[in-house]
């Protein structure tokens, strides 16, 4: 058992701040962070940045490591979406199973 961590792509840049950038960029070397998104919301107000944070990411990490959380894993995470369905109705199944 375990969580994911996902973080902003504004927050590896320093848009969230320097101690932020610290906490990330630890986080980074580390390789505990799953996925990076964005609370983007057009490109002139709040764009995304997502190509600069995979930049610095890339230089910092490493091309594998940054496709796995730039793309991989974020591929992965709308996949298993996908089947969520399925997986509720297996939860409710083990649950009627175990404690009716």
């Amino acid at each position: 058992m375990g969580v994911y961590i996902q973080v902003n792509a504004d927050s590896i840049t320093g848009g969230a701040g320097r101690k932020i950038k610290k906490f990330i960029g630890a986080l980074l070397d580390e390789e505990l962070i799953y996925c990076v998104g964005t609370d983007a919301y057009d490109k002139k107000h709040r764009p995304p940045k997502m190509k600069k944070a995979a930049a610095y990411v890339e230089k910092k990490c490493g091309e594998e490591y940054m496709r796995q959380i730039f793309y991989e894993n974020a591929k992965e995470m709308v996949k298993r979406r996908g089947n969520r369905h399925h997986m509720e109705k297996n939860i409710r199944d083990r649950y009627d199973y175990w404690y009716t």
